[in-house]
């Protein structure tokens, strides 16, 4: 029961801002027939919930964790592609993790292409990868470059499927599912504290 509740805690972190910035813009929707406006909240939130388990997956780090390591993060930071040892799972989960943002970006917002789709992959990568300089887990730019091929890898997935069933995604613009990203990242940096959690649910 209390590790269910450390995960609930941590998702909501990044859903309940999600959330609440959604639903805050409805009056933008108001003019969309009912079927769409539904359409729009089931693709926004199952965009949510991949970013809430790339956040998950990859340790983003918090605003606690700056108190509980410092910032001692210079040397974890390797900006030479691929001069570490190469660990292989490693490179392709880091590939595979990305490959569901080159598929959603643009089916929730059509205006997306490629340029976009890899400015947003790395984008979100290197915000991911900079917060983890709070949390003493390693910085490395191979991260980044593989994150931006998953990306261009699902995109490539997304272009096989609108040539094959003609849908082009939903008419959104592109400021919107990035927008939720920052608030999602932000509301995790700032609410998920695990340790002050741990120590309620555990007693340490």
């Amino acid at each position: 029961m209390k590790n269910y509740l450390m995960i609930g805690y941590e998702a909501a972190a990044s859903l309940l801002p999600w959330a609440a910035v959604y639903f805050a813009g409805g009056r933008n929707r108001s003019r969309l027939s009912r079927g769409e406006r539904r359409k729009r909240l089931v693709f926004y939130l199952v965009w949510a919930v991949y970013i809430c388990g790339v956040l998950y997956f990859t340790g983003a780090g918090t605003l606690y964790d700056i108190f509980l390591h410092g910032m001692n993060g210079g040397e974890q930071i390797n900006l030479l592609p691929f001069s570490r040892t190469i660990d292989w799972t490693a490179y392709f989960l880091n590939i595979v993790l990305f490959i569901p943002l080159g598929i959603l970006l643009p089916a929730v917002s059509a205006k997306v292409r490629l340029p976009g789709v890899l400015l947003a992959g790395g984008f979100f990568s290197l915000l991911i990868e900079l917060s983890q300089l709070f949390n003493n887990r390693s910085t490395d730019i191979d991260d980044l470059l593989l994150n931006m091929l998953g990306a261009l890898l699902g995109y490539l997935v997304w272009k096989i499927w609108t040539a094959v069933t003609g849908w082009k995604g939903l008419d959104c613009q592109w400021t919107e599912p990035v927008l939720y990203f920052v608030v999602m990242m932000a509301g995790r940096f700032l609410f998920y504290n695990e340790i002050g959690l741990a120590a309620i649910l555990y007693g340490f």
